[in-house]
């Protein structure tokens, strides 16, 4: 072993700072969650997590990791959907989860719009029949639908029809009534 010592114009890294001696020196320190452990001169420094960071580091486990502050623990979890809710991949192991609807399980909501301008967004419709209309409503299991129906109903009504024809000479006047059509 040389007694001369080392040279302060190098650049070190230290585990306990010396900077009076070696003004180039930099301290190697370990933060939150990091321990530092000198095996000594000629050794190795091991730098490892602790607490929270070695709970993780050892939980070994793909998929979504969430903390119990209390217990001060980690524990996996996965998405669970229930019956209407379908969910792929609820553990996230192969990529993002994706949440859809499960066909047929649930009341959804229709948006209902007259003329493009929305009116209601609800989960049923009525019909309701007018003077002289019919309206059914049948409920089509094969195909996953309600048919719905609406019939003019009764005879139609008196009237007056005017400017038939193609030219101003050929103009006539029609009258209906409930039984004819005449001019």
């Amino acid at each position: 072993m040389s007694s001369t010592p080392a040279p302060n114009t190098s650049a070190y890294t230290l585990v306990v700072p010396d900077t009076a001696d070696l003004p180039n020196s930099r301290t190697l320190q370990g933060g939150t969650g990091i321990t530092l452990e000198d095996s000594g001169g000629g050794n190795s420094l091991i730098i490892q997590p602790y607490g929270n960071l070695q709970s993780i580091f050892n939980y070994n486990t793909s998929g979504f990791m969430v903390y119990n502050s209390t217990g001060q623990i980690f524990s996996g979890v996965s998405f669970s959907g229930g019956t209407t809710i379908g969910i792929t991949n609820p553990n996230g192991i192969g990529g993002n989860p994706v949440f859809s609807v499960v066909p047929d399980s649930s009341t959804q909501k229709i948006q209902t719009q007259l003329g493009g301008v929305p009116v209601s967004t609800r989960s049923r419709l009525n019909f309701i029949s007018g003077s002289n209309i019919s309206i059914s409503v049948f409920d089509n299991l094969e195909n996953n639908s309600s048919d719905v129906t609406i019939t003019g109903t009764g005879r139609p009504g008196e009237g007056t029809v005017t400017s038939v024809g193609t030219g101003r000479s050929n103009r006539r006047t029609y009258y209906i009534n409930r039984d004819n059509i005449y001019s």
